[in-house]
Parts: C-alpha cells; structure tokens; sequence
C-alpha cells in the first residue's frame, strides 16, 4: 500500500505516521506539509508544501497512492475566523477536488471531530466547519472515503504536541475515558480501516472504543 499523509507533524498526524512506517503493508509513505516531521527511514519521502488550494504541482503523486491519510488541521483560538475556514474547509475541497481527477479510488480517511454539524447549522464554527468539510469529502466521487469523529483526544507518550489545556484535561479523562480516545489508539483505527476497508463510513467517539476494544 502507497500511503500519504496530511498533517503528519500533528498530534494524530504524528501517529499515523509513526505506526505507517511500522506497518509491513505500507510500502511506501509520503508526507505532505508546511514543515517535515524530520523522521528518516526509507519507506518514506517528505514534501514540503505552501499553498494547500492549489495541489498541480503533486499531481504525480496524488495518481498513485492507495490510501490519504488527512490529518490537517488547526486549533480555531490560533487563527482568524477567515483563516479557520480557509484551513479547515477549503484546503480539504482543493485535495478532494484534485484526487476527484486524479484518483478516484483513493481511501480517504478524514480526521474530523465530535460534534460535526452537518446540517452546516450550528452557530458554532468549529462545529460548522468540520460538517461542511464532511460533506465536501461524502459527496464527492471519491469511491472509498472514511470518517473518525473523537471526543478530547489524549495524546500519546511520546507526544510533542500535548497542548496545556490536554495536560489539564487529562485527570478528567482518566475518569471518564468514554469522553474520547488515546491517539495512538486513534491512529490505529484508522489505519486499520484505511488498510483493509470497513462497511461503516462514520466512526465516532463510542464506535472507535468498541472498534478498539472488539480487536
């Protein structure tokens, strides 16, 4: 399997594409961003991109990959309410757009959020704009497309991405841990269905614990 992987300096991104390199289906791996992750290994190669509306200069690899990994996202308290849009929504139609003539049967595999409002209705814009995006992604041409919905998201081990308020969240977590998912674990879901396919589309919070915890 030929794997790419948007946001892979993220928290998640960073997972997936931790446990991609571990993985001996993955045969190849790239990672497309502002920054590299700075990982060597030799299954996998490093683009550094600038502007995520406009993917013509990739099209060679966008043909070829078996499963996209989107991963690419931003806090809405870090950026401008135009800025949150942009990142959030647009940049994910302009690689949908682009795989829609490139490659269809990609296995896309969105990481998206608790509380999706799909019905584009809520006054909440984080809310608002991870529906939007998830219709982008559900009514396109793409043949196979993927979901992941978490809670609060508690990072791994070796995370060097934990913000403040995750390590202040923590202690609730470990009280209530149906309130979200380990990102390690999360990672391995989704790599898990990307890999091998599954007849659900939408896996949210409680679905990615029982998904975990049936394995």
């Amino acid at each position: 399997m030929r794997v790419i992987i948007f946001g892979a300096t993220g928290m998640v991104g960073s997972e997936v594409l931790e446990q991609c390199l571990a993985n001996d289906k993955v045969e190849s791996i790239l990672t497309v961003g502002r920054s590299k992750s700075k990982v060597d290994h030799p299954k996998l190669k490093e683009i550094e991109h600038r502007d995520f509306l406009d993917f013509s200069t990739l099209e060679s690899e966008l043909a070829c990959v078996d499963v996209c990994f989107y991963c690419l996202g931003v806090y809405q308290a870090h950026v401008s309410k135009q800025q949150f849009w942009e990142i959030t929504v647009d940049y994910l139609e302009a690689l949908v757009r682009a795989f829609e003539r490139l490659n269809k049967n990609v296995r896309f595999c969105l990481f998206s959020a608790q509380g999706a409002s799909t019905n584009e209705r809520s006054p909440i814009r984080f809310a608002k704009a991870k529906g939007r995006a998830e219709n982008l992604l559900m009514a396109s041409d793409i043949s196979e497309k993927y979901v992941f919905r978490p809670g609060f998201i508690m990072p791994g081990p070796n995370s060097k991405n934990a913000t403040l308020s995750a390590k202040m969240f923590e202690p609730i977590y470990r009280l209530f841990p149906r309130i979200g998912i380990d990102a390690p674990e999360l990672a391995r879901i989704m790599i898990d269905v990307g890999m091998n396919r599954h007849e659900e589309t939408i896996f949210e919070n409680r679905d990615m614990r029982a998904y975990g915890s049936n394995r």
